[in-house]
């Protein structure tokens, strides 16, 4: 069966805490859940755009690099209901961020019918490879709430 289904991962893995959007998608891809396809997204939002045309139902889980943050915090929200904050994206390494090629989409009206955006906020996103504590407790919990919605999905 050809799946419409996808799960995108998004960071940089060389950035600490920016780097948990590409960890969760790993995480899931090893729980080789069926007519799932899982991408893991390192580059310009405006890259993405494709994906949202063709997507019946789709996840994203990046960092969130928020003024004032709570290491680990999850935001869950649903982009059909709601845009994504402004607060969330503060700053970014990409010339067209994340934020802004959802909005795109939304403009375009090829926003994928089901579109779920999971944050982490981050506390660290200078070179290296650590966590913050906060955001490597927060992986298990994300994990644990993509399980149960993605074996929740039927076609």
């Amino acid at each position: 069966m050809k799946t419409n289904r996808y799960l995108i991962g998004i960071g940089n893995p060389f950035r600490s805490d920016d780097r948990v959007g590409l960890l969760v998608a790993e995480a899931v891809k090893e729980m080789q859940l069926p007519d799932l396809n899982i991408r893991m997204h390192s580059s310009d939002g405006a890259q993405l755009m494709p994906i949202f045309e063709k997507a019946e139902k789709l996840y994203l889980i990046d960092a969130i690099n928020k003024p004032q943050p709570t290491p680990g915090k999850i935001h869950r929200l649903d982009l059909q209901e709601t845009r994504m904050p402004e607060s969330f994206y503060r700053s970014s390494s990409h010339l067209f961020c994340i934020a802004e090629a959802i909005e795109m989409a939304r403009v375009l009206n090829t926003l994928p019918p089901v579109c779920i955006f999971f944050g982490i906020e981050g506390m660290n996103f200078s070179l290296g490879d650590h966590l913050s504590l906060g955001v490597e407790q927060a992986i298990p919990q994300v994990l644990d709430q993509l399980t149960a919605e993605l074996e929740a999905f039927v076609y």
